[in-house]
């Protein structure tokens, strides 16, 4: 079959036409999308060689600033705590009993840090810890402490305090909420470090210690070691120092299980009878008024009672009246500390079996 010179030319045509067709979709198209890519690129590359050029016009200035702003951030950050454990805390606060001679911190609270800020990404952290003190100090110490704790070279404020004060021994007895702050950065070492000096571990003669020495007094040793080692201990506290003016509980009980208390400000009735059954097995039955609990357990070679008084602040009226038997073999021994001179918390009214007191 011949083709017509016709078809021969409609056949040249029609392949021209796909040829052109071909070119546009396989070269001209992309061609054109590339283009378009790069003259973008070109507009982002001269946006950010035109700032380049302002922030190189403009080095010296942003070289003075950033080093303004490292030296000002600096600054601001040495005013802060930059070690939130709680083993830093309360060495902070022993060094204030080591610089001023009266001050006492008697008791504290320490919750976990509560974290107000982060940065870098939330790896660095700024916290604030509240303390709930109790202390004691001379007047002008108490001063000196105030100032040191708002003043000092830390970041800190103390939210609310109250204040009493005895003339007579020159006595401020005190509570407050203390808040320290602290900011904690992961790339850099921690500079307030808990340093331990002067603490002794171990002991050359095994027998001689901070509570016993050889030849000296039976009964100061027997007080001195019933501080350390006892088995009940009665606790009385003035109003507003915490939750209960009168406790009593076994030593040990870290749960609060054995625990019996009184928030009365006034003289609560207080008993205790130690008592031992036919098979050995010791009882300790106390009452504060009409409250009662008891409490089975096993001695050690001594039978102890520490009574942890206090001092007298304005209207503050709480006192024990206390009992004590003792029907077992054992010699009870009771140990009385801190009670007021003047005014004293303590009237032991009266006592049966074998007990001895001592002061």
């Amino acid at each position: 079959m011949k083709l017509s010179e016709r078809d021969k030319k409609l056949l040249i045509l029609l392949v021209a036409i796909g040829i052109v067709a071909l070119s546009y979709f396989f070269g001209y198209k992309k061609l054109t999308a590339k283009t378009e890519e790069l003259n973008a690129e070109i507009a982002n590359l001269e946006l950010r060689h035109n700032s380049l050029i302002k922030i190189a016009n403009n080095e010296k200035k942003y070289v003075a600033d950033t080093k303004a702003n490292v030296e000002e951030c600096t600054k601001i950050m040495s005013n802060y705590s930059d070690n939130n454990a709680q083993e830093s805390l309360i060495m902070y606060l022993r060094d204030f009993e080591n610089e001023l001679d009266t001050v006492w911190i008697k008791t504290y609270t320490m919750p976990k840090p509560k974290t107000l800020h982060t940065f870098m990404g939330g790896k660095g952290y700024g916290t604030q810890t509240t303390m709930g003190l109790t202390l004691e100090a001379s007047y002008s110490d108490y001063k000196k402490l105030l100032e040191e704790m708002i003043a000092g070279d830390k970041k800190n404020y103390i939210s609310s305090v109250s204040i009493s004060y005895n003339e007579i021994d020159d006595k401020v007895t005190s509570t407050m909420s203390f808040n320290k702050f602290t900011i904690v950065n992961p790339n850099e070492e921690i500079k307030d470090k808990v340093k331990l000096e002067n603490i002794l571990i171990g002991h050359d003669n095994i027998f001689i210690s901070a509570i016993f020495k050889p030849g000296s007094s039976a009964v100061e040793d027997e007080g001195n070691r019933i501080l350390n080692d006892n088995d009940f201990q009665l606790v009385v506290s003035p109003v507003g120092s915490g939750d209960a003016t009168v406790s009593i509980n076994k030593t040990g009980d870290r749960e609060g299980t054995t625990t019996l208390k009184t928030d009365y400000n006034g003289t609560s009735d207080v008993s205790i009878t130690i008592a031992e059954d036919a098979g050995g097995q010791y009882k300790a039955t106390y009452k504060i008024g009409a409250n009662e609990k008891s409490v089975t357990f096993v001695p050690g070679e001594n039978l102890d009672l520490l009574i942890c008084s206090t001092p007298r602040i304005d209207n503050d009226n709480v006192a024990v009246n206390l009992t004590i038997k003792n029907t077992t073999t054992m010699t009870f021994n009771l140990k009385v500390i801190n009670d007021d001179d003047v005014s004293p918390r303590i009237r032991l009214v009266n006592q049966e079996g074998s007990i001895m007191v001592i002061k």
